[in-house]
C-alpha cells in the first residue's frame, strides 16, 4: 500500500498546536496542556488524511501512473476512514 503525505494547509496556518501562548512555567508535559496538544495533533492528522484521500480519489489515470499506483489501489485507500492510518 502506498502512502501519500503532504502538509495540510491548516497545519501550515496554525503552526505547532502548542506554540501559542501558555501560562508561564507550564511546559508541554504539564497535564491538561499536554492532553490538549495531543488532541489538536490527532485532529490535524485526521484532517490531513481525509484531504489526502479525497485528492487521491480525484486523480486521473496519468496522475496515478506518475505516483505508481492503480485506480483500484487509489480507490481502496480513498475509501478508508480518516481515523485509520
Amino acid at each position: 500500500m502506498h502512502t501519500i503525505t503532504t502538509p495540510g494547509p491548516l497545519r501550515r496556518r496554525l503552526g505547532s498546536p502548542m506554540s501559542q501562548s501558555r501560562p508561564p512555567g507550564l511546559g508541554l508535559g504539564s497535564g491538561i496542556f499536554a492532553a490538549l496538544g495531543r488532541l489538536v495533533e490527532v485532529v490535524l492528522t485526521w484532517q490531513d488524511r481525509a484531504a489526502q484521500r479525497t485528492a487521491l480519489a480525484r486523480m486521473d489515470e496519468r496522475m496515478l501512473k506518475d505516483i505508481g499506483i492503480t485506480r483500484s489501489e487509489a480507490l481502496e485507500e480513498a475509501r478508508r476512514p480518516f481515523w485509520q492510518a
